[in-house]
């Protein structure tokens, strides 16, 4: 955890040690209140942002029930 200053140093610092980082970011486990989710909800359907997520109908007589398409 930190900033990128911290992820600044600590790059620096490994390549002294002749270590390389790699960063792995794992989108498909972000947060429904994400900045992420929400523009791609804010887009709609068929957008390129929406494609990151994968949206279904609901379960249930009206579609309420998990999972569902979080509109």
């Amino acid at each position: 955890f930190g900033n990128l200053l911290d992820a600044d140093a600590l790059i620096r610092e490994a390549h002294g040690l002749g270590l390389r980082v790699i960063v792995d970011l794992v989108p498909n486990h972000s947060s429904d209140q994400h900045e992420w989710f929400k523009r791609a909800l804010a887009e709609g359907p068929g957008s390129a942002l929406r494609e990151r997520y994968h949206f279904r109908p609901g379960k249930g007589a009206n579609g309420e029930l998990p999972p569902n398409d979080w509109e």
